[in-house]
């Protein structure tokens, strides 16, 4: 279509530039305004042949004009083994970013959101809250090394006697 300034929308539907519309405007003198099918043909630009042979392909249903909107699918994209092993990973109390994290290593992208959405169409709570203890962090947010542990120095010190 040409530039917004020099649109005429009188002209678009007088002279149809593009195929079908030229099809549908000429169809449509036929039946809406009682054209004859020689009249509707001189107009559209079409021989009597050719636009009998549209007429009849219009009536038999062989014609669509516009375009039916495609909808997505009926079925959840996530395959049935990774739906399985996040129901598995999260009745064993990981979380959602720990469920991503172990697929991951798996070799499975899932995003959060599909996690999430599968836990909560099974069913499932949200964890409580975990301490940074718990998530193995520091005050600093920082990762604490596997292997460290709390150290209670009253035992040290009881120890260091009996020794």
């Amino acid at each position: 279509m040409a530039n917004d300034d020099e649109f005429d929308p009188i002209e678009y539907f007088l002279n149809p530039k593009e195929p079908a519309q030229k099809r549908y405007e000429a169809l449509r003198a036929y039946f809406l305004e009682s054209l004859t099918q020689k009249e509707a043909a001189k107009r559209a630009g079409y021989s009597l042949p050719t636009f009998q042979s549209l007429v009849s392909n219009f009536q038999n249903q062989k014609i669509d004009f516009f375009v039916k909107p495609q909808y997505g699918p009926n079925r959840r994209q996530i395959s049935d083994f990774i739906q399985k092993r996040v129901v598995s990973l999260r009745k064993s109390d990981q979380s959602v970013y720990d469920i991503k994290d172990i697929l991951s290593k798996e070799g499975f992208d899932t995003s959060i959101q599909t996690i999430n959405r599968i836990i909560r169409d099974e069913g499932f709570a949200k964890l409580p809250r975990r301490s940074k203890e718990e998530l193995g962090l520091t005050k600093k947010n920082t990762l604490l090394p596997p292997i460290s542990t709390a150290i209670d120095f009253e035992q040290l010190e009881s120890h260091k006697f009996e020794c």
